[in-house]
């Protein structure tokens, strides 16, 4: 048991050094048929979810890519024209509508400098305004034509914004506590970070999250940097004292996917072995500063990557059993430094913050790999949908804290990531969908988008069962792997892949994820005595308020039945009203009878059950109520054998305040004055023994 409660106490302290309820974004095939984004649901048959969808009239299939970053690696100040660099994006995009004569890409921080049409090498009109630049075709294409273009352009950008660049020496700040060591950046470093629709910033492209491509990568650097992107490596040239790498990715992805890093950069390479074919491994590349690689300190007194990396092939294997196979021909991390974030998911690289290596962040490393399935794999179609993404990888932390040390830590963590939801009290007026682009990655808002989000799927795990959520989340990603999804998408494929679930699929999605906040329960209840059985009459109201928030929340809730201050037994019932009753028969008299709070998000706002004894006895009556503050208030009551009569006062939330009577009674009717004096208004509850008689009963006080 010792070693048990270490265990638990080492965790703990690990996950609060992490910031792990923080968003990362607060904490400091070649043989593939390529799908475009189509849209698989009539929106119009589901009730209150609509798309957001506003896609352009072309998909692009592929991004062909050429960044010269020798002169922002080699110059001594990386601000003004040494932040320069030129690049080409030849495009190739499928006609998506019946008729095209001209094209809109997002283009900031960017000057084009020509546009040719690939075919002939002709020279293209285009107008750049702002953040849009308009290119016109050479001629009219047809639904499904294929059309390459080649863009070249100059990055002008002066400011940290998708790309950034940092030169060596620079202060970064203090590291933790105990050493405070001071930290500066080890090496001069250059990297991009595009989510949401910062990828504009440094590439010309169609900087949206529904549309997937697939990526070529050519980087020239100087001799003596390494890079860390997407895909594998095909080919590399040294050319004087620069050096080029080509890189492929096989499988498509989104814009806000790609990532380039370069810098000084250590290269390890380790492997996962995948379980369903022992013969086929996918690498592990990782690229890290060289004293991070070459450090043995473990107590976060200095960076280790080798420590900090140590379970990542666990981690694939636990996802790779629930989720499918690791999809993709690669997985890696980058660490760098300055970063604003804790980590970004990149498609096969995820950039983390290089704090992340002192050891303290195992659930921000795997909540970035569980974004390979949730985010990667399936992608939100559009910002509106980022739950998909967010809310899976946040709930997937506990999943692998499940697979080290069982469901009951499982439920642990998960009540942890939902306190900062629950206490912000802002939050419970607006719901997961919908949220706007420029909220969507910032405190608190954000919290909505990772911790609430994760009770979605978590909740719908409870309902549904293990065996049948955790297959039905299997076909969803494999029904729409390499693609993007909308919510009415997620939604429709559960429904078809779940013939007779046990709540209705529509009311939760809507009331979860379109609508706001959580249920607030009153809970109270009484029993009646048999023959070696119980008669249990439950009673709860649903008092949240609000104008977005459901009146009602429609679900199964699990009660769990004390005695002797353990569960004996479980009972489900089905609420869709706001108020109701709900009776049933068991063989013993629970002390006390509970919401499950760990299987739905919710308050119980008061739970007189939390006092211990639950029995209200039919045999009395409490009055006035309410009572004057200051004035007597009365119960009336027949007793029925020869014993103590204890009443005691509690407050609404079960706590005891104090005893206001006992006395031996023989049987008979009685009343029992009793005073108000010294409480101030509010609600409170008295509770009254008589042998196996006993009952609660709301007092309100008023002035």
């Amino acid at each position: 048991m010792k070693t048990i409660i270490l265990m638990f106490i080492i965790l703990f302290c690990a996950i609060q050094n992490s910031q792990s309820y923080f968003p990362e974004y607060l904490i400091p095939g070649e043989n593939f048929e390529f799908r475009p984004f189509y849209h698989k649901t009539n929106i119009n048959q589901i009730n209150q979810i609509k798309s957001a969808l506003d896609a352009r009239p072309y998909d692009v299939t592929e991004y062909d890519i050429f960044l010269d970053w020798y002169q922002v690696l080699t110059t001594d100040n990386p601000s003004g024209d040494n932040r320069r660099f030129w690049g080409i994006n030849k495009i190739t995009f499928r006609v998506d509508t019946a008729v095209l004569s001209a094209i809109e890409l997002d283009a900031a921080n960017i000057i084009i400098d020509s546009v040719k049409y690939v075919k002939d090498n002709s020279k293209l009109i285009y107008n750049q305004i702002q953040d849009i630049v308009k290119i016109t075709l050479p001629k009219q294409f047809f639904k499904n034509d294929s059309v390459q273009l080649a863009i070249h352009y100059t990055y002008i950008g002066k400011e940290n914004k998708g790309m950034y660049i940092y030169e060596k020496g620079r202060y970064v700040g203090q590291g933790p506590q105990p050493k405070r060591d001071s930290i500066f950046v080890l090496e001069r470093i250059a990297y991009t970070m595009s989510e949401p629709q910062n990828a504009r910033y440094w590439l010309p492209c169609n900087d949206s999250p529904h549309d997937k491509a697939m990526i070529k990568m050519s980087v020239k650097l100087p001799f003596g940097y390494n890079l860390a992107t997407n895909g594998l490596r095909k080919d590399f040239k040294k050319i004087a004292d620069s050096i080029f790498y080509y890189y492929q990715s096989y499988y498509p992805m989104t814009t806000y996917l790609i990532t380039v890093n370069a810098s000084k950069f250590r290269f390890e390479e380790d492997k996962y072995v995948r379980k369903s074919n022992p013969l086929d491994t996918i690498p592990l590349h990782y690229y890290v500063w060289e004293q991070d690689w070459t450090s043995d300190t473990t107590d976060g007194g200095a960076y280790n990557a080798r420590h900090a990396f140590r379970n990542v092939s666990k981690m694939i294997d636990t996802y790779s059993n629930i989720f499918g196979d690791y999809p993709f021909e690669k997985y890696g991390m980058v660490a760098v430094q300055p970063f604003e974030f804790g980590g970004m998911e990149h498609q096969t690289m995820t950039t983390i913050n290089r704090s992340w290596l002192r050891g303290f962040s195992e659930n921000g490393i795997a909540h970035e790999l569980a974004h390979q399935w949730l985010g990667d794999l399936i992608t939100c179609a559009t910002w509106f949908d980022i739950w998909i993404n967010e809310g899976g990888a946040t709930w997937s932390e506990a999943i692998w804290y499940e697979s080290l040390y069982g469901k009951e830590f499982y439920y642990y963590y998960m009540n942890q990531i939902i306190n900062r939801y629950l206490s912000n009290d802002v939050l419970h007026n607006i719901p997961i969908y919908g949220v706007p682009i420029n909220s969507i990655f910032t405190y608190p808002i954000s919290i909505l988008e990772y911790n609430k989000a994760s009770w979605v799927y978590h909740m719908l795990r409870e309902n549904l069962g293990d065996d049948t959520f955790f297959s039905a989340l299997r076909f969803l990603i494999a029904r729409h792997k390499f693609s993007s999804i909308e919510t009415v998408d997620f939604l429709v494929t559960m429904r078809e892949y779940l013939i007779e679930p046990p709540l209705n699929l529509d009311k939760f999605f809507e009331q979860w994820i379109m609508k706001a906040g959580h249920p607030i329960f009153e809970i109270s209840s009484k029993s009646a005595v048999g023959n070696n059985y119980y008669d249990i009459e439950v009673n709860i109201n649903q008092i949240q308020e609000g104008s977005n928030i459901p009146e009602v929340f429609e679900m199964p809730i699990e009660l769990l039945l004390y005695k002797d201050s353990l569960v004996q037994k479980t009972h489900i019932i089905y609420m869709d009203k706001r108020s109701q009753s709900f009776k049933f028969t068991i063989d013993f008299r629970p002390d006390s009878i509970k919401i499950n709070t760990n299987k739905i998000l919710s308050r119980v706002a008061s739970n007189i059950l939390a006092v211990q004894n639950n029995q209200i006895s039919r045999n009395q009556k409490l009055y006035p109520n309410p009572v004057q503050a200051g004035s007597n208030f009365n119960i009336d009551i027949n007793i029925t054998i020869n014993d103590n009569l204890l009443v005691e006062l509690y407050d609404i939330l079960g706590n005891k305040m104090n005893t206001l009577y006992n006395e031996q009674l023989t049987p008979g009717n009685y009343n029992v004055q009793l005073p108000s004096a010294g409480l101030p208004s509010g609600q409170y509850l008295i509770k009254y023994t008589n042998g196996k008689d006993s009952g609660i009963n709301r007092l309100i006080i008023i002035e």
